[in-house]
């Protein structure tokens, strides 16, 4: 059973992001308004959207798509395909994005590293948050902005080391603490899932009570703004 409307996780607020996640078994939708707003907004010429094979998920229609599969190596005819689609001016969606939460695997490595570098307006779309490893968190977040969970390192995250608070610029706290992780993507993720496992219930009520706060480390050029043409 998905959340309700009250939800705090109604999307409209991602709205001031030019990068966002939308965690929802119907997301669709929500990716299609929240890329009409922003192409709206920014002036952007054109959509990209990836996504996973495996998944089943539908292409979507009147926008050129790839699989994220087909990234798995950075000199293939579909990457460089997408590397030149993929603009200043475009808007790259990334749905099923458990697909490249493996950060080691280098399908993972090109989209983080070549593509996504291509333009700064960027979405993702899944059907959970984590699934068994809140080091899954790691490349979901990494292929919209480093600077969302403030690690720029997959390996300095997995191993859990500790790192001054983003909040206070004092408190030194376990980069994966649940309460955390929370506050920090609190402001970039709509959530509309039940848990399935233990880690989940821990992760999504953290994000349930996270409040929103200021960050010492400014992310304030995520913000969604005109662009001069």
């Amino acid at each position: 059973m998905a959340r309700t409307s009250s939800s705090p996780f109604a999307y409209h607020s991602l709205l001031q992001w030019r990068v966002a996640g939308v965690f929802s078994l119907d997301r669709r939708p929500i990716l299609q308004d929240l890329a009409a707003r922003m192409m709206a907004t920014a002036g952007l010429e054109g959509i990209v959207y990836l996504h996973s094979r495996r998944s089943g998920t539908e292409p979507w229609p009147g926008v050129p798509s790839w699989h994220l599969e087909d990234m798995s190596t950075n000199r293939s005819l579909k990457f460089l395909e997408v590397a030149a689609a993929v603009t200043p001016r475009t808007l790259l969606i990334l749905d099923d994005v458990e697909t490249i939460r493996n950060y080691p695997q280098s399908m993972t490595r090109n989209i983080i590293n070549h593509v996504a570098p291509r333009t700064r307006f960027k979405l993702t779309g899944g059907a959970a948050l984590v699934t068994a490893h809140l080091h899954d968190l790691y490349a979901e977040f990494a292929v919209l902005d480093k600077r969302i969970l403030h690690a720029t390192h997959y390996w300095a995250f997995a191993e859990d080391h500790r790192e001054v608070s983003v909040f206070d610029g004092r408190t030194v706290l376990p980069n994966k603490d649940p309460g955390y992780l929370a506050a920090k993507l609190r402001p970039f993720v709509h959530l509309d899932l039940q848990p399935a496992n233990e880690l989940q219930t821990r992760l999504y009520s953290a994000l349930d009570a996270a409040p929103l706060q200021e960050r010492v480390h400014d992310v304030d050029d995520l913000r969604l703004r005109g662009i001069e043409r």
